[in-house]
């Protein structure tokens, strides 16, 4: 989904940074901001001469340790191989995700807007969405982690600075979003992407390009609200069907539902790799996901999306790349 408000500026904090993937290494750079006074520039990388990286997923339900800042362990559990989705309980701490929260409501929440595989709305029963959502920038905690996310993911730096901004979304009781696509399908071929391409982002003029998405839930819900994954880990041609995007009705019949835990996050391949180039391919058509209804409380969430282009456009730069606190 995309909102045609999103913020022009944003803070982007940048430190000298090197991520090695494979045989190459990939400089990176931040700008130093701190408090409004900018200390010193320097560029971003002109050539980006890596592959995206894919994790692969190992057996469902399987666990791995991993480090994403000195002496805090986090695990990394596999919940669905195709596409990989992959669950990271305690990701976000409860300051972080009550700071995110604030932010939001700061910002004023509004009815939420989608566009994607499907054509820009407004929001309500109708159009399969029911919640409000605000799209925020700045602060130091969401510098920490979107480096987190680079540990997490191994996604070069500069790739998680120049995505777009962070949508924060809230449900309250009968909330919910029917199945649906983070990133644009292939009909979108010719059009440039939205990070890359001045506003108003509409279907018209630029497609979604989110190679991945880290969703992180900012509170408890008394009942209700997964996340589902109607179609992963299907094995044969499938054709999707109201028992798949109806999640009001068919929530349970999801093979993967997660339940939201505040600080846990869900992580997962919006596209198949592209083994030719090593950058992002077509849509992954198993990444469909919604999230079911909130029988009881509020559900915050909020996701963070990764974006990438084509490989015949890694070397253009994001909107995104100049922000400011």
């Amino acid at each position: 989904m995309m909102s045609s408000t999103l913020p022009l500026t944003w803070v982007m904090l940048y430190m000298s940074s090197a991520h090695v993937q494979g045989n190459a290494t990939v400089n990176t750079c931040e700008k130093h901001v701190q408090y409004s006074f900018l200390f010193r520039q320097c560029k971003l990388p002109t050539t980006r001469d890596y592959a995206l990286p894919w994790i692969v997923p190992g057996k469902t339900g399987s666990e791995v340790r991993i480090q994403l800042h000195p002496g805090i362990t986090h695990w990394r559990r596999t919940l669905a191989q195709d596409p990989p989705v992959f669950e990271i309980p305690g990701f976000l701490t409860a300051k972080e995700c009550s700071l995110i929260i604030s932010q939001a409501r700061s910002r004023g929440l509004r009815g939420a807007r989608q566009m994607g595989a499907q054509e820009a709305r407004t929001s309500n029963e109708a159009s399969g969405r029911v919640a409000q959502t605000a799209f925020v920038s700045g602060g130091r905690h969401l510098l920490s982690i979107r480096h987190r996310i680079s540990a997490l993911t191994g996604i070069p730096l500069d790739l998680v600075l120049e995505s777009e901004p962070v949508q924060v979304v809230m449900y309250t009781d009968g909330g919910y979003y029917h199945s649906h696509y983070d990133s644009s399908g292939d009909g979108g071929a010719g059009k440039p992407c939205c990070h890359q391409t001045w506003f108003p982002h509409t279907k018209h003029r630029c497609v979604l390009c989110r190679y991945l998405t880290v969703l992180v839930y900012l509170n408890d819900v008394e009942e209700g609200g997964e996340t589902a994954f109607p179609v992963a880990d299907q094995d044969h041609d499938f054709k999707i069907s109201k028992e798949h995007t109806n999640l009001t009705e068919h929530c349970h019949r999801a093979p993967v539902a997660v339940t939201p835990e505040m600080g846990k996050a869900v992580m997962w391949y919006n596209h198949h790799m592209d083994e030719k180039t090593g950058w992002m391919g077509s849509l992954h058509r198993r990444s469909l996901h919604g999230g079911c209804n909130v029988k009881h409380g509020e559900k915050w969430i909020a996701n963070f999306w990764i974006n990438a282009a084509r490989y015949v456009d890694k070397d253009k730069h994001s909107i995104y790349t100049e922000r400011w606190e």
